[in-house]
């Protein structure tokens, strides 16, 4: 995975968003304009794991809320 965007969390955990994987075909996908990336979040116990429901197109950055939701 290439990482984009990287937000630090309160509880020391992290969140990454690629914004395709490292392949060819979801490159195109991500040109077509469909869900190609996705939100995951690290942390030491667990390493790289996805949040459900975060697939994205063309994701681009990413922020943490002030309640962190």
């Amino acid at each position: 995975m290439t990482g984009n965007s990287v937000a630090p969390l309160s509880d020391g955990f992290l969140v990454t968003i690629p914004m395709t994987e490292n392949n060819l075909g979801s490159f195109l996908v991500f040109l077509a304009g469909k869900h190609a990336g996705t939100v995951y979040k690290w942390t030491q116990q667990e390493g790289f794991h996805e949040i459900t429901g975060a697939k994205l197109a063309g994701n681009n950055g990413i922020a943490v809320s002030p309640d962190e939701k």
